[in-house]
């Protein structure tokens, strides 16, 4: 997920949104003023929300993924699925 680093390394690093501003029906844009992000499966990816002068609101989220089985592990070519055979 994002860049396949955890959020913790940062910029350059882990894959980020900044600037976030929220749309108004009225077509104006307002900084969000709290909100909540979390990771349901934080050993796979993780978000980590922060603000800087230079990038306002902004999260930084990603993470290598869930762990493949053993049975993808060993075989790379295992998620492939069968081709027809034309005869």
């Amino acid at each position: 997920m994002g860049s396949g680093e955890f959020p913790g390394k940062g910029f350059r690093k882990a894959a980020y949104f900044c600037n976030l501003q929220i749309a108004e029906k009225n077509r104006s844009f307002l900084p969000p003023q709290d909100f909540h992000i979390g990771a349901t499966q934080p050993d796979s990816y993780g978000v980590v929300k922060t603000h800087s002068r230079g990038c306002g609101d902004h999260f930084y989220y990603g993470g290598p993924g869930p762990l493949r089985s053993s049975s993808y592990q060993s075989d790379p070519l295992a998620f492939l699925s069968p081709v027809a055979q034309v005869i």
